[in-house]
């Protein structure tokens, strides 16, 4: 029996993934606590159309991050950056 699991199972498979399971398993434990669906026809579309928009989606974030970043400058010189990890340590010279 073909399923589509609607969540990560451990030894079975993650979520979105088409497995196939024996039809007890499926039918008596996977399906009714809402853990699988069954693989038809027009559930194996709806999948393909919703990692297809998830992917997209998460295209875009990346392409919007990247952009961000090339339009930045580091927040602190190499020399600034060395100097705020030596005031990290003790100031005193009685311990130093």
């Amino acid at each position: 029996m073909e399923i589509i699991l609607k969540e990560d199972i451990i030894g079975l498979g993650y979520k979105n993934d088409i497995v196939n399971v024996k039809k007890g398993y499926g039918r008596n434990y996977l399906i009714p606590q809402g853990k699988a669906v069954i693989a038809s026809a027009s559930a194996k579309k709806v999948l393909a159309e919703n990692l297809k928009q998830q992917a997209h989606k998460l295209a875009a974030i990346k392409a919007e991050a990247e952009k961000r970043s090339q339009g930045r400058r580091s927040r602190y010189s190499r020399k600034s950056l060395r100097h705020r990890r030596d005031l990290w340590f003790c100031q005193c010279s009685a311990c130093c």
